[in-house]
């Protein structure tokens, strides 16, 4: 069976035996019709709904960036003396070519970790 098929209800388990069994003509003629009338009624009405909340899901999912976006922009990290000189000076005295990236990073790190 496909990931993405639903599963088959017991009626339409049957049908599909019928289709399979050669000996009966017109339960095959009865299934087949049947099981077309089945994926239009459900399988459709489902695909329908899935396309619904993939779409709703959608918009919410860019929603919450847009907010992120936003308070991204309007709130900057706090930087100063300690976080911008002392603190990258202490931890990258052995290896100076790190401090700017320290420096640049560590107040964006800290307003990440009081979120």
């Amino acid at each position: 069976m496909d990931l993405n098929q639903r599963p088959r209800t017991a009626v339409e388990e049957a049908m599909f035996r019928w289709l399979k069994d050669n000996s009966k003509p017109v339960a095959q003629q009865v299934a087949e019709d049947a099981e077309i009338e089945f994926y239009q009624v459900l399988d459709q009405e489902e695909e329908k709904k899935i396309k619904e909340i993939q779409d709703r899901q959608s918009k919410q999912e860019l929603e919450s960036r847009e907010s992120l976006i936003d308070h991204v922009i309007v709130s900057q990290p706090k930087s100063g003396l300690y976080l911008n000189k002392l603190v990258p000076w202490l931890v990258t005295k052995n290896a100076e070519r790190y401090r700017p990236v320290i420096s640049n990073l560590l107040p964006k790190a800290f307003w990440h970790y009081q979120l």
